[in-house]
């Protein structure tokens, strides 16, 4: 107690902060000015394929079993004089590539923005040891599971507990594969054998089914299923909309989605499977690449 003597306060110049307070470094406002660009990038880039999606599954999974299916003919047709004429399909394909790319990016840009702040030593914090705000966190980047439905409280989703991934992010990973998938067959393959798709209708669907009836319609189904939990959820996401109102409805809207596809793939199936050369050019549209 010797030792202290009182002192005059003094204003303290930027210069002499003393170590303990935290001063953000430059390059730690670069690494956020990253992450905030990547954001803007992956959000602005669902408008042409939100477009797309809406017409496209007019055709297929809405028109055929409530209109039928010459009325869902019509209106494929329509849609391909949107989506398949002039720079519309670059411009489709573009905005996949950078939604897909930034999405990928942006997490890279978040782990380093961490690195930045609290360097090797910060520990990954465990999927069964989620604080109250990480579980808030993981709950509204998905739809929060039916346990927060029931009013039981956010619990971490599956996909974090064993892959570190939030609902959202797993469904836009699981997408990739099944998009590109059904997009050799429907669109690449076509014009690698015959220079366009317009063989390309209900037919072919039908036909596809009629090959494989358990895979070709699990893989619609799940194409149709995951593409609306991930458009959905990522559309709450960042409306910021987390009640449990808002994911109900959006529950509701996944399962009236994928009954409609249901009900789509009975519709189709019902249609005279071709034969001849119009079957052998599906067979070849198909095994073109090998998937």
């Amino acid at each position: 107690m010797s030792s202290l003597r009182p002192v005059s306060p003094e204003p303290v110049s930027g210069d002499e902060i003393p170590i303990g307070i935290p001063v953000t470094p430059s390059s730690n406002r670069l690494s956020l000015k990253v992450v905030r660009t990547l954001a803007v990038f992956q959000k602005y880039s669902t408008i042409p394929m939100g477009l797309f999606t809406v017409v496209h599954l007019s055709g297929v999974v809405l028109a055929p079993p409530i209109a039928g299916v010459d009325v869902a003919e019509q209106v494929i047709s329509m849609g391909r004089e949107l989506y398949q004429t002039g720079y519309s399909e670059a411009i489709l394909l573009a905005s996949a590539c950078v939604h897909v790319l930034s999405g990928i990016a942006l997490q890279f840009a978040k782990k380093w923005d961490n690195y930045v702040k609290y360097g090797r030593l910060r520990k990954k914090t465990s999927p069964t040891g989620l604080s109250a705000k990480e579980a808030e966190i993981d709950k509204s980047s998905g739809l929060g599971g039916i346990t927060y439905l029931l009013g039981l409280g956010p619990r971490p989703s599956l996909s974090f507990r064993m892959l570190g991934l939030t609902p959202l992010r797993f469904s836009g990973y699981l997408l990739l594969p099944l998009m590109t998938l059904h997009v050799f067959h429907q669109r690449i393959g076509p014009l690698a054998v015959d220079g366009d798709s317009s063989m390309v209708d209900l037919s072919y669907i039908a036909w596809a089914v009629a090959q494989s009836p358990f895979i070709r319609a699990t893989g619609l189904l799940t194409l149709v299923g995951v593409t609306s939990y991930h458009i959905l959820a990522g559309t709450l996401h960042y409306l910021r909309w987390f009640s449990r109102r808002a994911r109900k409805n959006a529950y509701g809207i996944i399962f009236f989605n994928t009954t409609l596809a249901a009900l789509s793939v009975l519709s189709i199936s019902k249609i005279e499977p071709p034969s001849g050369s119009t079957a052998r050019k599906f067979a070849a549209y198909v095994s073109h690449f090998g998937i």
